[in-house]
C-alpha cells in the first residue's frame, strides 16, 4: 500500500497542479476509465475545501492524504475552516431537475464512492473507493 501526503495553499492554481499530479500517481495503479470518477470526486471535495472551507484565503492550507493499492483508493482532504453541517448535505438526494450547482458535488461523490465520511465539525472529509 502506498501513501502520499500533500499540503497546498488555498488557490485554484495549486489545486489544479495537485489534481494533475494525483492523476499521474493513480495511473500507476488503475486504468484510466476507473480514474475519471475518482478524480471528479477529488476535484469537487478539494474545491469545496478551498472555496467554502478556507474561503479562498491563500494564507490557509489544505491537507491531503492519499492511500492506495491496485484495488482501492482512500483520500482525505482537510481545510482550516470552521466546518459545516455535513449531516444535512450527505442526506440530500440528487435532484436531476435542479439546475443549481450548489451541493451537487457532495451528492455526486456520495453516489460514486463506496464511503464518504466527515469529522464532527465538517472540515475534513475521507472518501474511499474499491475497484474489482
Amino acid at each position: 500500500m502506498e501513501q502520499y501526503y500533500f499540503e497546498i495553499s488555498s488557490n485554484i492554481i495549486e489545486a489544479d497542479l495537485l489534481k494533475e499530479k494525483i492523476r499521474n500517481i493513480l495511473l500507476d495503479y488503475l486504468k484510466e476509465d476507473k480514474i475519471d470518477s475518482l478524480l471528479f470526486c477529488f476535484h469537487e471535495l478539494l474545491n469545496n475545501a478551498i472555496e467554502h472551507g478556507n474561503k479562498m484565503d491563500s494564507e490557509k492550507k489544505v491537507y491531503i492524504n492519499l492511500t492506495m493499492n491496485e484495488n482501492s483508493v482512500i483520500f482525505s482532504i482537510e481545510d482550516q475552516g470552521i466546518g459545516f453541517d455535513w449531516q444535512t448535505r450527505v442526506r440530500q438526494e440528487l435532484d436531476v431537475n435542479s439546475f443549481s450547482e450548489r451541493g451537487r458535488g457532495i451528492i455526486m461523490t456520495k453516489l460514486m464512492c463506496d464511503e464518504i465520511k466527515y469529522n464532527n465539525i465538517g472540515n475534513k472529509v475521507t472518501c474511499s473507493k474499491t475497484f474489482t
